[in-house]
């Protein structure tokens, strides 16, 4: 894929395509830069939502959800994972607020607040650990803790082990933070 340069372009178009008192936006240009992203082969797909209060005033789908395997076309429903801005937006700063307002301690083990981590394997994750990828946790969840469903992805991947002793390596992960999340 090529960097998402029409991205930029398609955030732009989103802030401006509804001048304020405008009866009727035109999200014709919104359209267009879609698809002109996803035929460029930068994005693989998009959903676009666009509201004002309690209203929806536009909502379309483009392009695939998925073009590994089989290809899947996206639909208004489908759910984007951002879980690299969803780290530095929110889980990070949520962590260090209750950090700073002594809900929790950065080096405290994670089985302190996951019983499926309170295990001697398990002992020295800790939430800086964590946050700083040195945690030893898989990059990404395995397709089967991922089916069980986020009330129970926290066992399956207590189960799974680590890919290496916590902070003896580096290995940028969504499980983790997908764990800080819980």
């Amino acid at each position: 894929m090529r960097p998402a340069r029409s991205v930029v372009s398609l955030f732009a178009l989103l802030v401006l395509a509804s001048p304020a008192g405008a009866q009727s936006p035109d999200f014709s240009q919104v359209d267009q830069a879609a698809l002109d992203a996803v035929n460029a082969g930068d994005i693989p797909g998009a959903v676009i939502l666009v509201g004002q209060g309690d209203r929806i005033l536009y909502r379309k789908a483009f392009g695939s959800r998925s073009l590994l395997a089989a290809r899947e076309p996206v639909t208004v429903e489908t759910i984007f994972d951002v879980a690299s801005l969803t780290k530095v937006v929110a889980t990070a700063p949520a962590v260090l607020l209750l950090a700073e307002r002594g809900k929790l301690r950065l080096d405290d083990p994670l089985g302190r607040y996951l019983k499926e981590f309170g295990g001697a394997a398990h002992r020295k994750i800790t939430l800086r650990a964590i946050l700083t990828h040195t945690s030893g946790l898989p990059d990404l969840p395995s397709v089967e803790a991922m089916r069980q469903g986020l009330s129970r992805v926290a066992a399956a991947l207590a189960r799974e082990g680590l890919q290496y002793p916590p902070g003896a390596g580096f290995r940028y992960s969504d499980t983790g933070f997908i764990l800080l999340g819980e």
